[in-house]
């Protein structure tokens, strides 16, 4: 865990303004919207070199309103599904049981219901937005 402080020498004193303190911590990345892709979609996969020379599979997406996002998939492209699916869809693969509470209410939220679930040969997983806009990994299955 990261914890970001102001020490106190950074504190405003009467003579020192706001503009000579120094930011502390990273920010949160913003949501990062776009009226480019009015649907979530995948928009491809493509196969990549993983940095240790195994195959990888990177996969491009967006989410309805938002800015086309991707992510690597340590299995070669042959071997991975990657779609949108409803909480229906996830239901019928057993994978919406294995989500937290949180998870369960990020993905409910996410625009027409729908989430990337990606599977390969060795597990799955779905990438809901959490409250910064950022998508993040949940395995569902593996």
């Amino acid at each position: 865990m990261i914890l970001a402080a102001t020490p106190l020498s950074a504190t405003p004193r009467p003579h020192q303004g706001l503009r000579d303190l120094r930011p502390t911590g990273a920010p949160a990345p913003a949501p990062r919207a776009s009226d480019r892709h009015p649907t979530s979609k995948v928009l491809g996969k493509r196969d990549r070199r993983m940095a240790d020379g195994t195959p990888g599979c990177v996969i491009d997406f967006a989410y309805a309103g938002r800015e086309a996002d991707g992510l690597l998939w340590a299995e070669p492209c042959k071997d991975v599904t990657a779609e949108m699916m409803r909480r229906a869809d996830l239901e019928r693969l057993g994978s919406w049981e294995r989500l937290e509470d949180r998870d369960r209410r990020f993905v409910e939220a996410m625009s027409a219901g729908t989430v990337l679930y990606v599977a390969g040969a060795f597990s799955a997983a779905v990438f809901p937005l959490d409250e910064t806009g950022t998508s993040y990994e949940v395995t569902v299955a593996d």
